[in-house]
C-alpha cells in the first residue's frame, strides 16, 4: 500500500491480523464487551496509512491510505434484543469501503454463480483469459440494461443475461473475420447443411458483409415469407430465401428497418 501511494494510487481494503502483527490494537474480546460500534485505530507516521478495527456485528480490520475515522456517522443495524434497527457509530473508512462493495459482489455473483464459462486446463493464463471474457460480457449486459432503462424499455422485454451471452456467442461465430495475410494457407472446410437453420442475430444479419445468393439443387422453404419454396440460399447464413421476379425476400430479409 505504501508503494501504491508513492505512485499516486490510493486504496482501502480489509487486512488480516497476521499482516499487522506489530500494530497493537484493542483485543476483540474487550471490544465485544463495549457498546456496539466501538472502534480503535492507529496511524503510521511516515506514510500516513491508517489501520482501523471496528466492531459492528463482529470485529473488522481495515487499512487505508487516504481516509480514516473522521467523520464518524451512524448506520442502521438490527438489534436482536430490542427487535428493531438501531443507530450504530460508523467511521468514515467503513462507509468508504462498503460503498462500491455491492457492485463488486454483484459482478462476482453474475460471473461465478450464474453462467461462468466452464474451462478445465492446467495453463493458468487460459483461465484468466476466459475470466476476462466473462467480465466483458457481464459489463456489456449491464450497459445494455442501463440504456434500456434510459429508453423506458419494460423490464419484461429486456434480454436476460443467458440469452445475451447466447447472442454474443452467435455473433462471434457468424461474424466475418479478416483473412490471413501470411502463414499457413486457409483450407476451406466443407459445410454441413442441417435441416433446420436458426436465424442469425441482428448484429450479423445487418452488417452488410458477404451476403451472396447461391443457387442449389435442393429447394427449401423461404425463411422470410415461410410460404414459398426457393432454390436460392444465402452463402453466409445458409438460409433459403425467395429470389425471383415476383418476390425478393433475399433483399428484404437483410435490409435494416429504420
Amino acid at each position: 500500500m505504501s508503494k501504491l501511494k508513492d505512485s499516486g494510487i490510493y486504496c482501502v481494503g480489509t487486512i488480516r491480523k497476521n499482516r499487522v502483527e506489530n500494530c497493537i490494537l484493542e483485543d476483540d474480546k474487550k471490544l465485544k464487551e463495549l457498546p456496539r460500534g466501538v472502534y480503535d485505530y492507529r496511524c503510521e507516521g511516515k506514510t500516513g496509512i491508517k489501520i482501523v478495527k471496528w466492531f459492528g456485528s463482529k470485529a473488522v480490520l481495515l487499512v487505508s491510505s487516504f481516509t480514516g475515522i473522521e467523520p464518524v456517522t451512524t448506520v442502521k443495524r438490527w438489534n436482536s434484543a430490542e427487535k428493531r434497527k438501531v443507530d450504530v457509530p460508523c467511521p468514515a473508512i467503513i462507509r468508504t469501503y462498503n460503498k462500491p462493495m455491492g457492485r463488486v459482489d454483484l459482478m462476482d455473483m453474475l460471473i461465478e454463480q450464474l453462467y461462468r464459462t466452464p474451462m478445465k486446463t492446467r495453463r493458468w493464463y487460459i483461465k484468466i483469459f476466459f475470466h476476462l471474457v466473462d467480465l466483458c460480457i457481464v459489463n456489456g449486459w449491464l450497459l445494455y440494461r442501463r440504456h434500456a432503462v434510459q429508453h423506458d424499455l419494460p423490464s419484461n422485454q429486456m434480454v436476460p443475461l443467458r440469452e445475451f451471452r447466447t447472442q454474443v456467442a452467435a455473433g462471434l461465430l457468424q461474424a466475418d473475420h479478416t483473412p490471413r495475410l501470411a502463414g499457413r494457407p486457409v483450407v476451406e472446410r466443407r459445410r454441413i447443411r442441417r435441416p433446420r437453420q436458426a436465424r442469425p442475430v441482428d448484429e450479423v444479419r445487418f452488417d452488410g458483409l458477404n451476403y451472396w445468393p447461391e443457387h442449389v439443387q435442393k429447394r427449401g422453404r423461404c425463411k422470410l415469407c415461410t410460404t414459398g419454396f426457393s432454390r436460392v440460399m444465402c452463402e453466409k447464413c445458409g438460409l433459403y430465401l425467395c429470389f425471383n421476379p415476383k418476390n425478393n425476400c433475399f433483399k428484404h430479409f437483410y435490409a435494416r428497418r429504420v
